[in-house]
């Protein structure tokens, strides 16, 4: 039988290295997931922002009173601001108040946002679906 001869270069502890990154990867793994997850979440929300900003502002340029032809316009344009960004409102609310001499818009569009199982795998319970829900209010001049 043939002795290997060892080579001194080498070290004793090979491989480690990759026994290390097996040990490392499976949790680099689920927190990239979540970030993920939770950045479409963050940018669904910034969109619905958006979407309810945009209704109130042009509710707020119109100089007659509210009534349910305008609300059915601010209505459109939400969706339509929200469609952009793919989503669909499950509820748009326009309400105007006046208070004190001023007229007080919002408007308010949820959303069901669904997370995937991953966060469950790690123990993290969350609403599943998340609703979100976006508002803004604007002084009518």
């Amino acid at each position: 039988m043939a002795r290997r001869i060892r080579n001194p270069r080498r070290s004793p502890e090979r491989g480690t290295a990759l026994v290390e990154f097996a040990l490392v990867l499976p949790i680099l793994l689920v927190l990239t997931m979540a970030a993920l997850d939770l950045s479409r979440a963050f940018l669904a929300k910034n969109v619905l922002h958006q979407a309810a900003r945009e209704g109130v502002r042009m509710r707020v340029v119109m100089v007659e009173p509210i009534s349910g032809d305008d609300i059915g316009r601010v209505e459109d344009r939400v969706r339509q601001v929200a469609d952009s960004g793919g989503l669909v409102p499950s509820d748009i609310d326009v309400s105007a108040v006046p208070t004190a001499g001023m007229n007080t818009v919002s408007v308010t569009a949820p959303f069901q946002f669904t997370f995937p199982a991953l966060f469950r795998l790690v123990g993290v319970s969350l609403t599943n679906p998340m609703p979100l829900t976006a508002s803004c209010s604007m002084r009518q001049e």
